[in-house]
């Protein structure tokens, strides 16, 4: 089988080493320790400083919760979760502040020296981009997808559906209003998949 489906319903969660949230990794790949592309959901419960991540291009987007005031680099940007995907570097200095209590957020990350990404909303088409050596679906309300010519496959809420091998399988979701991504990555250098 071609796709892979991770939930949050199965990754177990990581306390934050600054006590202010927890962070479920759906995928660091194409390894962990060596990771060209990094997809989580975190739930922040306290203000505080995002950690710095020098090379890295992060994408955020708040999933629930009444929102963020994130501060960058001197900065302010408000998100809810309306807000499109907020992109900025890893190593601007970056402080969060809640809004109205605890939120739960998509958080992607990609190592800029070992790969390119292109991001849209799950609601838009899969348009294939033929030198893509990654195809991912964020999905927060979950629904179905197939490989092409195969039967549809149940995805839960808050999962991340990818393939290192097919870039046009099928995608419904069960809510066309909820928030998702599809995101499709090409690697740099002569990283492969794994």
């Amino acid at each position: 089988m071609n796709l892979h489906i991770v939930s949050t319903q199965n990754t177990e969660a990581t306390r934050w080493k600054n006590g202010g949230g927890w962070t479920r990794e759906l995928l660091a790949w194409p390894r962990p320790e060596a990771w060209a592309l990094r997809i989580s959901v975190a739930d922040i419960e306290a203000d505080g400083p995002f950690s710095s991540f020098p090379d890295i291009d992060r994408f955020f987007a708040v999933l629930s919760g009444e929102g963020v005031m994130l501060n960058i680099d001197g900065a302010g940007q408000e998100l809810n979760g309306y807000s499109p995907l907020l992109a900025f570097a890893g190593e601007s200095a970056t402080d969060c502040r809640l809004v109205g209590g605890a939120t739960r957020d998509f958080n992607l990350m990609v190592r800029r020296s070992l790969a390119r990404v292109h991001v849209w909303p799950a609601k838009e088409a899969a348009v294939g981009w033929p030198q893509a050596d990654w195809t991912g679906l964020f999905m927060q309300a979950g629904g179905h997808v197939r490989e092409p010519g195969g039967a549809w496959l149940d995805v839960p809420p808050l999962s991340l559906v990818w393939s290192s091998t097919i870039t046009n399988w099928q995608a419904e979701l069960t809510d066309p209003a909820a928030r998702g991504w599809w995101m499709q990555v090409s690697l740099n250098s002569t990283e492969t998949s794994a």
